[in-house]
């Protein structure tokens, strides 16, 4: 899905933990990944610390996914909401991550 946004050129900003990093990109292919910087819609950022939460911010909605005590995805705590104080709740989180996140240096 992400791979279709970026080659769409619709703007996805995405921080990770340094731990999944590699792999996400691998995923999505270096090529694009490459590609979307240089168009610049598509921005990736790392935490070397583990993130509890998967997050999805869009006009539209926030998405907050948890995950269970021994780290797996839990799909049965997933938080959605479509009211706009959600929404900015979602973006200063974002933007707190954001502050912290190293920027991706590709070759």
């Amino acid at each position: 899905m992400i791979r279709r946004l970026i080659l769409k050129g619709i703007k996805v900003e995405l921080i990770v933990s340094k731990d999944i990093l590699e792999g996400f990109i691998k995923d999505i292919g270096n090529d694009v990944v490459k590609k979307g910087i240089a168009d610049g819609n598509f921005s990736i950022k790392y935490l070397n610390e583990n993130i509890k939460i998967a997050l999805a911010i869009s006009n539209e909605f926030v998405s907050v996914a948890l995950f269970k005590l021994d780290g797996t995805y839990d799909q049965n705590r997933l938080l959605l909401s479509d009211k706009e104080n959600a929404i900015h709740w979602g973006l200063n989180l974002f933007r707190s991550y954001d502050e912290h996140a190293s920027n991706l240096i590709l070759d």
